[in-house]
């Protein structure tokens, strides 16, 4: 494809040659990829490349012009180990007779870059003559991968921090705190208290964070057939035995279904268990349990007899950080509740409860 159609060049082509060769030269000059046309040169098992022409995207983005390129080989333009690697592509697509793909990252007058090219073969009498290459600026998405790999790194050395530096200590703290129970004189046995309820909430802090930075560290995997029911029970008696001035109940009967989960899904209903009680400013904190279900849902309503959330919370206690009300609570496990049910491809939302108190309602997809 010559750059300049002159008469010369179009005596002899018949009109409608002429406008397809326009057209292919309009598109070749306005696409937005980069674009380089690439002489082959067969002779034998030898291949010499040579450079053509390059449309304007393609000078813009690497800084060579088409009177630079036009007529140098690979290492010419390149320089021997560039030009190596280079000419080395150019070959596996004429030996394979077909169009390939690959990344690549070329040090250019324009800068480092990393692209995404696609080679195709040309072919005329059955010998490929030439082949048109286009690549695509990946460089941006690169250094967006990059940041993202170093950002896990950081996030996996966060969570060995907090599981077994931070969460270590505080076992340690609560544990001893425990046995100075029977030391403590009547004075110093509200201060003893205090001590003892924040440890046990760091520790339930470092363990929410520690299964908040598994999550963001996964990917989501395919959901497996959990038992609800198990899962209730099981986090129903943790929380009865954890909090002895909660009254926790279950209204009629826990439908024996399975959803779509994975193992974490006992974090979900550990989180608004305890949430309804750790934000509950009543002496005894009321929990009442109930579930329906039919053949392709099931929803879980936790239902608290505490202050109750105004509406224009309702939606913003799940963002990550989020508190709600003047809890002194990091509200990290309201975040986890939403993300993995969402994970699972559920929903969670809050209603009012009457006369008094909140409702967190889980709906989780039933196997079918």
């Amino acid at each position: 494809m010559d750059k300049h159609l002159d008469a010369d060049a179009t005596e002899g082509i018949q009109p409608d040659s002429i406008e397809t060769e326009r057209v292919y030269e309009t598109i070749f000059r306005e696409m937005k990829d980069a674009v380089f046309l690439i002489d082959v040169d067969q002779t034998g098992d030898d291949c010499t490349f040579t450079f053509r022409r390059n449309n304007t995207s393609h000078q813009d983005l690497t800084g060579l012009t088409e009177d630079v390129m036009r007529g140098q080989t690979p290492r010419e333009l390149l320089g021997d180990e560039q030009g190596a690697i280079v000419a080395a592509n150019y070959r596996r697509c004429v030996e394979q007779g077909e169009t390939i793909q690959y990344e690549e990252s070329l040090e250019l007058p324009a800068g480092t870059n990393h692209w995404q090219t696609k080679l195709t073969p040309i072919t005329d009498d059955g010998k490929i003559t030439q082949i048109v290459g286009v690549a695509r600026d990946i460089t941006k998405q690169k250094e967006h991968e990059r940041m993202l790999e170093e950002q896990r790194d950081n996030l996996e050395i966060l969570n060995k921090i907090i599981r077994h530096d931070i969460g270590n200590n505080l076992q340690f703290v609560v544990a001893y705190g425990d046995m100075l129970e029977d030391y403590v004189e009547k004075d110093g046995e509200e201060f003893l208290e205090h001590i003892m309820s924040r440890g046990w909430e760091a520790v339930d802090i470092t363990r929410t964070a520690g299964e908040v930075t598994d999550v963001l560290l996964s990917s989501e995997t395919d959901q497996t057939p959990i038992n609800l029911k198990h899962i209730l029970i099981a986090q129903i008696d943790n929380l009865r035995e954890n909090n002895e001035r909660a009254l926790v109940s279950v209204e009629g009967t826990l439908p024996d279904v399975a959803v779509l989960a994975d193992e974490m899904l006992n974090s979900v209903f550990r989180n608004l268990l305890n949430n309804a009680v750790v934000h509950n400013d009543k002496e005894t904190p009321k929990v009442i349990v109930s579930a329906t279900a039919n053949d392709h849902v099931v929803q879980v309503h936790i239902a608290d007899n505490g202050p109750g959330i105004p509406d224009e919370q309702k939606d913003q206690i799940f963002e990550g950080g989020e508190k709600g009300l003047d809890s002194d609570g990091s509200g990290i496990g309201l975040y986890l509740v939403q993300t993995l049910v969402e994970r699972y491809g559920g929903t969670v939302w809050i209603e009012d409860n009457e006369p008094e108190g909140s409702v967190f309602v889980v709906e989780l997809r039933c196997e079918q």
